[in-house]
């Protein structure tokens, strides 16, 4: 009896497969991003599949195309030069500065197996919120308040990043006994 093994490691497949991803992004903030592949192999690939890994505080909103559930994607039948993308749309949380990973895995099934063709990451950091918020007391920035006075307060925000914010809210906190909250009155609020 003669019995023989033998390994075969794949180094590199000619398929390109990356993010197309912003490298920071601001917490709560709709976040888009793809996935993209292409196949230089020459002959056709089918039963492929992209599985994607998120942060633990992204919420997946939706993909085009849609997936098998939020985190798998069938591809179609890939021939030589051909390739695709996965636009995929969700919100992502996070602290000043915290680095979130984003994982693909592209595959292929082979009977019952999944093998493991292709992966990329991607991080991405949680930037600061550029709003400026500043406040003025009966016109000025610094007042000195007499007790039984009428208090004024202006609050002024500005957006000094280039990007636009939408759905945003105001929120204001008086929070000290010496308010008489039955003579507080809001211009435009509530």
């Amino acid at each position: 009896e003669s019995s023989t093994s033998l390994a075969t490691v794949i180094k590199n497949i000619p398929i390109n497969f990356d993010f197309d991803i912003a490298n920071k992004t601001q917490s709560g903030q709709d976040f888009n991003f793809s996935v993209n592949y292409f196949s230089r192999l020459e002959q056709s690939l089918d039963s492929m599949e992209i599985k994607m890994e998120y942060p633990s505080d992204f919420d997946f909103i939706k993909s085009e195309p849609k997936g098998l559930g939020q985190s798998e994607w069938d591809l179609p039948v890939l021939e030589k030069g051909e390739g695709g993308r996965i636009e995929i749309n969700g919100r992502l949380k996070g602290s000043y500065k915290e680095q979130k990973v984003f994982k693909a895995t592209l595959g292929i099934w082979l009977g019952n197996d999944f093998v493991v063709l292709e992966e990329t990451e991607a991080a991405v950091e949680i930037s600061k919120t550029d709003i400026y918020v500043s406040q003025k007391i009966n016109g000025k920035e610094k007042y000195t308040a007499s007790p039984g006075e009428a208090l004024h307060y202006e609050i002024s925000f500005k957006n000094t990043e280039n990007s636009s914010f939408s759905d945003i809210s105001l929120t204001v906190l008086l929070d000290s006994p010496a308010f008489d909250f039955d003579s507080v009155k809001v211009v435009s609020g509530k």
